[in-house]
């Protein structure tokens, strides 16, 4: 082979290699220049962890969490959103939402975004929390800066449960305030703890004793009240706790779709059997009928069966932990802690509403409490006002009546008003004060007298009023028609029930002065 030649090959050979490499470079640089600033933040934390942990992609004993998605850079809506980052996590780690070791934890959106990585194999752990300056640059500025100028802290530690149980003193204090949610995440999620219940986790944000309590209430609820057809359960959380994020998960019971939390007063609650959980009720829709459970859930059980030792009682967080895994050992046999306090039926939604009915104790309603006596008499009370309203109501309107009759009718209409402004307004202010004043007769007695006076002060103008109506009903009674006759009979039964529930509240309260 000619020498010249071969030499000229070779050059062109070594030109066409540089070439290609320009090209390959260019083409790289271009895809940076397309990549977003969370792209690169992704796509970096999962690098660290990498050599930190270390582990390669794909890798089925890791974790990655993060509150990408949720965190918003200034913390305003309509900012800068942070969701481009899963996508890089993911192509970075391999861990994705369908293979189960990718959590996108829930949180405010003034938080700040952070990452962490767990290997269940070692149980190491690493975090990064996001310097947010960084969303001021450019992806290829952000590249090119250290790790640290990236992130305000990158952190790892042995968060496995065996090394807490075995040194709980040594939690880690280093996660941004995140760390009882990314350990009880990370050791749940390693003793195989089910899909749904993980996404509950998620939005829960952590997952406590308090959440998995729910995710047992759900798993007697299927055994024992499951679903037909278009049935739905109508929940009342009352009281309220950690489980009720697990029914909005796994049932959709949100509270834009009506889904029902209420609190009771410490007094109430102890009028209760122990540990009641809520109130279940399997509702249809076509018939507007249902039947219900009102559930307990054990919780001196659960701590016992928890097993916890006495070395745990100054740390609460290792505390929970153990309870956490733990109850994972009774998930399918819900009956263990769950039980039932009391079976009902509901048989209109008049019924169901009345249950869920701001200012109602759903308790009282199906009959686990005593109502508050004064105020369960001045519901009476109210209740035979609305009868005088009403039917008087139904002469009132009527055009085929006298002139005469429809007058005297509307005039004990009228004073009907009066009548029933002024019994809400006893019941829903002056006893409804009258009961927290009683719970402490001693430091506020002096509040006590001044409430039963204006009571007794309103129920003298009730009365009056109602004298009035008295005397306008026998004259009415003495003109209406037989057609009306019935309305006019049931006003003066009315007026006659008012007048009996009256003087029952001011017994009441001649008892209740008694007895303080």
């Amino acid at each position: 082979m000619n020498k010249k030649s071969s030499g000229k090959k070779q050059v062109a050979l070594v030109l066409s290699i540089v070439a290609m490499a320009i090209l390959i470079s260019a083409a790289g640089l271009a895809v940076a220049e397309n990549d977003s600033v969370c792209d690169c933040l992704g796509q970096r934390a999962a690098e660290v962890a990498k050599e930190e942990l270390p582990f390669v992609m794909d890798d089925p004993n890791i974790l990655a969490m993060t509150d990408s998605g949720y965190a918003i850079v200034g913390g305003k809506v309509g900012g800068t959103t942070t969701e481009e980052c899963i996508d890089s996590v993911i192509a970075s780690s391999g861990c994705t939402l369908g293979n189960g070791n990718l959590l996108l934890v829930h949180r405010s959106k003034e938080k700040p975004l952070w990452f962490a990585f767990f290997n269940k194999s070692s149980g190491e752990c690493v975090y990064l929390e996001v310097d947010s300056s960084v969303f001021d640059m450019t992806a290829a500025d952000v590249t090119e800066l250290l790790d640290d100028e990236v992130f305000t802290k990158i952190a790892k530690v042995n968060i496995g449960a065996d090394e807490l149980f075995a040194n709980p003193e040594s939690w880690p204090k280093v996660f941004g305030g995140n760390e009882f949610t990314i350990v009880t995440f990370a050791n749940v999620w390693a003793d195989d703890a089910p899909y749904e219940f993980m996404k509950a986790a998620e939005f829960h944000n952590h997952i406590c004793p308090g959440l998995t309590s729910g995710y047992m209430i759900i798993e007697y609820l299927d055994e024992n009240l499951p679903l037909q057809g278009n049935q739905n359960y109508e929940i009342i959380a009352c009281p309220p706790w950690c489980k009720d994020d697990a029914f909005q998960v796994i049932f959709d019971k949100t509270v834009g779709k009506r889904f029902v939390a209420m609190h009771l007063t410490e007094e109430d609650e102890e009028q209760l059997p122990d540990n009641v959980a809520g109130i279940y009720i399997r509702w249809d829709g076509a018939t507007n009928t249902g039947d219900g459970l009102v559930l307990a859930f054990n919780w001196t059980k659960a701590s016992e069966a928890s097993d916890i030792p006495d070395s745990f009682k100054d740390y609460r967080s290792i505390r929970k932990l153990k309870m956490d895994l733990e109850m994972m050992n009774y998930l399918g046999q819900p009956e263990t802690f769950v039980t039932v306090v009391k079976e009902f039926d509901i048989n209109s939604e008049a019924e169901l509403m009345e249950l869920k009915y701001a200012g109602n104790n759903p308790y009282e309603v199906l009959g686990l409490m005593e109502p508050y006596p004064l105020q369960e008499e001045a519901q009476r009370l109210i209740d035979f006002t609305w009868g005088i309203h009403d039917n008087t109501e139904e002469i009132a309107d009527n055009e085929t009546l006298s002139k005469g009759v429809k007058t005297t009718a509307e005039k004990i209409h009228v004073i009907s008003h009066t009548l029933l402004h002024t019994a809400q307004y006893i019941n829903d202010y002056n006893l409804e004060a009258l009961k927290d004043l009683t719970k402490d007769p001693e430091s506020n007695a002096a509040e006590i007298n001044d409430t039963i006076f204006t009571i007794r002060e309103y129920l003298g103008e009730y009365k009056n009023a109602l004298d009035d109506a008295h005397e306008l009903t026998d004259v009415l009674e003495g003109i209406v028609p037989d057609s009306h006759r019935a309305y006019a009979g049931a006003t003066h039964d009315a007026i006659h029930n008012a007048e009996g529930s009256v003087f029952a509240i001011l017994q009441l309260i001649e008892q209740l002065e008694e007895g303080l």
